[in-house]
């Protein structure tokens, strides 16, 4: 069992969950989440996204709600890139930059690139996918690194663009510091990309990004909308299998039973367990089928390159798989 604890002004409320809950441990829950929501002075947006999670009712149940994002978020600012590569070993924008590299070889090393990164964080992706923008490599070498340092003021050459957007300010502040970014906005991912002009964008990055948001629908159609001919979208999404099992034999019936289906659900069955083709875990994080993605790709007029399974980072030193994807918008 693990304890959780949820601030409501200066009460805190320690809240024992396990993986799976007996009915009246899961009620107990539920009401003492319900009772942080109701008697706070204000919005508790942790306790909300929580009883989405043990409930399935409500909209975080499609997506995180923002508030909730953005506390999460600014609380991790400013020890993220340390937690994230060093203790959860956490590679996503190093893969993504694998498997796009793998699609446009070489890389266009002149740059001009119009580039948006979904969910920036403290600014990753635009540090190893830099070179796309600006014609410089950034990628774990003191060559690489060198390079970088001597550059730093070299504008991106025309038309380019290396474009972030993050709910946390915080967040934000940081990309805005690497220097990687000719443009960071406190924004949601959805508003971002309807900013956009049709056809504006050479890439569209989502590193770890749709873990909080779990249906897609809309954000595939603003990414094909935005993208020009030849355009690519690169992501990574947490993979939900469509059997009902994690890569690691782990069974996910816990999380789907309490969690409402996506009004699409695939037709899988296991165990009398359907499993949907999104869904919102017991991590408080969404994962999606592959078979959802592959589905969304077809209907918004993407075209698969290529796909690879990775592993997206550890929780309690197990490996939570997923899958990248580098899709690309027809046309010449």
């Amino acid at each position: 069992m693990q304890t959780l604890a949820l601030r409501s002004n200066d009460a805190t409320a320690h809240i024992f969950l396990g993986t799976v809950l007996a009915a009246t441990e899961r009620d107990a829950v539920i009401e003492a989440y319900r009772r942080l929501v109701v008697d706070g002075a204000s919005p508790n947006p942790r306790a909300l996204h929580r009883l989405a999670v043990l409930t399935g009712e409500g909209p975080s149940t499609l997506a995180a709600a923002p508030d909730y994002v953005r506390d999460v978020f600014d609380e991790l600012a400013d020890t993220f890139e340390e937690k994230l590569v060093s203790h959860l070993s956490y590679r996503v924008p190093w893969d993504l930059y694998e498997a796009v590299h793998d699609v446009v070889c070489p890389p266009p090393l002149e740059g001009g690139w119009r580039v948006m990164d979904l969910g920036s964080g403290t600014g990753l992706c635009g540090r190893i996918f830099r070179e796309y923008v600006w014609g410089i490599s950034d990628i774990d070498g003191s060559e690489a690194r060198a390079k970088r340092e001597s550059t730093t003021t070299v504008l991106a050459p025309s038309g380019g663009a290396m474009l972030g957007c993050d709910l946390s300010r915080k967040m934000v502040a940081k990309a805005r510091e690497s220097g990687d970014y000719t443009e960071v906005r406190v924004q949601e991912v959805h508003e971002a990309l309807r900013q956009e002009k049709a056809g504006s964008l050479n890439m569209i990055l989502s590193a770890d990004t749709f873990i909080y948001v779990g249906q897609l629908d809309e954000c595939f159609a603003l990414v094909s909308q935005a993208l020009r001919k030849g355009g690519l979208f690169a992501f990574s999404i947490e993979e939900l299998m469509e059997k009902g099992r994690g890569r690691d034999g782990q069974h996910l019936a816990a999380a789907i039973n309490t969690t409402a289906l996506s009004p699409s659900s695939a037709k899988h069955e296991e165990d009398t367990a359907m499993v949907p083709e999104f869904c919102l875990m017991s991590s408080g994080r969404y994962a999606q089928t592959h078979a959802y993605i592959l589905r969304l790709l077809a209907a918004y007029g993407l075209e698969l390159r290529a796909y690879v399974e990775v592993q997206i980072r550890k929780e309690s030193t197990i490996p939570v798989p997923g899958k990248i994807y580098v899709a690309e918008k027809p046309g010449a």
